[in-house]
């Protein structure tokens, strides 16, 4: 039965129609640099819109799911090799999503099939057999989670861009001659909400409050996919891709404001979560486990940041100096949430972060 759902919402991808030249290409080039998507193909594969990523992530989520009788299913790669649909080409047209993201002047219509094919990527890993299929790929995945970066759109100052007042703007306007002022520049170089890419500002998108909400919608769902993940695809041996999931959970913890006490315990449920913080947390919870990698050098790596979070100072990676953070609602919440998570942490795991907690201090304090 899924596996004949399965298949119409594999068609609708277009993947007998993609070129194998072109897949082979993608992935021949590590998902770095290649030609799009041919653009009538992905005009057909969007015409409804997401929707086909929401009916592909439902088709295969039932296989992931361990709540469903095992004789209900069948192996998806199975389906795929009988049905004469390639794995690989899927793979490489949720790459031409995601690498719509890395365009700074992206849409919100762009940004949100970027985070829908991610996370169909992930979905993808959890599958059991992903491994024996070689879906998983290192570029491909850091690629996946830098998304998030990508997709949300912050100015200088560090505040959400906004779409101003058309109204306003054009009366503004008639007053005197004045002209328009340009738009502001998305920042660089700074955390979270970096861009890599050069460009000008002429062109730079603006977003309503709908659309900054439809955007954060799609983070926060797509981290929960990361988070399900992490719980069952370890990355032990692929230490690179634990570092980088390290850094973009601690730069979440500052994501969004959160009112009330944050509970770190094993008996919280991600799906009752309703802030970035939390699940970022949650996932550094989870990347403190020997299953990830070193734990020493996780603890050593999240201590410092978190104890700076703790001190309400700010220092650059490797950076000896520090920066005094203004003193703030959210300065204070974001510290007392540091210090619950630490505390849980060393609660936790007494003999292994204790002495760790202490190296930590003792290089904040020299």
């Amino acid at each position: 039965m899924a596996a004949a759902q399965l298949v119409p919402r594999l068609e609708s991808f277009k993947l007998r129609q993609i070129s194998t030249a072109w897949v082979d290409t993608v992935w021949e080039l590590d998902f770095t640099e290649t030609e799009p998507l041919d653009s009538q193909l992905e005009s057909e594969i969007t015409e409804n819109g997401l929707e086909i990523f929401s009916h592909l992530y439902t088709s295969l989520f039932k296989f992931v799911d361990q709540h469903l009788p095992a004789e209900t299913l069948s192996d998806v790669w199975t389906v795929f090799a009988e049905n004469n649909l390639s794995h690989n080409a899927l793979v490489a047209a949720l790459h031409h999503f995601i690498h719509m993201a890395q365009n700074k002047k992206a849409d919100v219509i762009q940004r949100e099939y970027a985070l829908h094919a991610a996370g169909l990527y992930f979905l993808l890993l959890e599958i059991p057999g992903s491994v024996a299929n070689r879906i998983f790929h290192p570029v491909l995945f850091d690629k996946c989670l830098d998304t998030i970066k990508k997709c949300w759109p912050v100015t200088e100052d560090g505040n959400r861009k906004r779409k101003k007042d058309t109204h306003l703007k054009s009366s503004q306007g008639e007053v005197k001659g004045r002209k328009r002022p340009k738009p502001v520049r998305q920042k660089e170089n700074e955390d979270i909400f970096e861009e890599e890419e050069e460009g000008e500002e002429d062109g730079d998108v603006f977003f309503s409050m709908r659309d900054l909400c439809r955007i954060r919608d799609g983070i926060f769902s797509l981290m929960k996919n990361i988070l399900r993940l992490l719980s069952k695809f370890f990355l032990k041996e692929k230490p690179d891709c634990a570092q980088h999931c390290l850094q973009l959970f601690t730069e979440l913890t500052n994501f969004e404001t959160v009112i009330g006490v944050l509970n770190f315990s094993d008996s919280i449920n991600i799906e009752r979560m309703k802030t970035l913080p939390e699940l970022a947390y949650y996932g550094l919870k989870l990347l403190c486990s020997p299953n990830h990698g070193d734990v020493n050098k996780t603890l050593r790596w999240l201590f410092q940041r978190l104890l700076n979070k703790m001190l309400l100072v700010e220092g650059g990676e490797g950076s000896k100096s520090c920066v005094l953070l203004g003193v703030g609602q959210k300065a204070i919440a974001a510290r007392d949430q540091a210090i619950g998570f630490v505390s849980y942490i060393v609660d936790q795991m007494e003999e292994t972060a204790l002495p760790v907690l202490r190296v930590s201090l003792q290089h904040i304090c020299t």
